[in-house]
């Protein structure tokens, strides 16, 4: 079997276990008695205007990633490959574009929300970190898949991610944690695997940054 089918076949595998992960936590968020429907329409606030941020911040570097990571790989030695450095430096302007943007329009994207998401007003700010968190991870994913580690960061997305949220709507059901504390760690969700994904390629010596 070849590397590339093998890979797929586990992929798959790890996406529907993701989706069975989904799953649970859709019936726990939407179960009487745990989240209220405002606290449900802040998550999933969190998670659309994370997406966007994501989208506008990477401007493209994902495409830069799958389009001429093969010149690369064929004309520059591993070490001397700055794909990486250039998209993460790209990113890293890019979302401090948006914190601007975003403190900008602050009052059109709460106006937009605050209906199903009103706690929106409270916790604006923890978006960013979720937003970023999503980047991050994002453009290391895009370069992880160029080496063929797609395994690895279909695992992280899709199960990791999925069960870093179980963990903490199983806190908060429980009574451990409040819901102010529960939406602070649900913000570093992202953040979380993306750094799991940079040590990860940093320990394998997959990934190098130079200029």
């Amino acid at each position: 079997m070849s590397s590339i089918r093998r890979q797929s076949i586990i992929s798959s595998v790890v996406i529907y276990i993701g989706f069975a992960i989904g799953l649970v936590n859709i019936y726990l968020f939407t179960k009487k008695g745990i989240f209220l429907d405002s606290q449900f329409g802040l998550y999933n606030a969190f998670i659309a205007i994370a997406t966007l941020m994501m989208a506008f911040a990477s401007f493209g570097m994902p495409t830069y990633l799958y389009k001429f990571f093969p010149y690369y790989k064929a004309h520059t030695e591993s070490k001397k490959n700055d794909q990486a450095a250039i998209v993460l430096t790209v990113g890293v302007i890019g979302f401090i574009f948006i914190i601007i943007a975003g403190f900008l329009f602050k009052d059109v994207v709460i106006k937009k929300y605050i209906t199903n998401a009103p706690e929106i007003v409270t916790y604006y700010k923890w978006i960013f970190p979720l937003g970023f968190g999503l980047l991050i991870f994002s453009l290391l994913e895009a370069y992880a898949w160029q080496i063929h580690r797609s395994v690895f960061t279909n695992f992280l997305r899709e199960v990791g991610w999925r069960l870093f949220t179980t963990i903490i709507i199983a806190l908060f059901a429980l009574g451990v944690i409040d819901f102010s504390l529960f939406i602070k760690l649900f913000t570093f969700s992202y953040p979380f695997i993306a750094v799991v994904l940079l040590i990860y390629l940093l320990y394998t010596k997959q990934i190098h940054f130079t200029l």
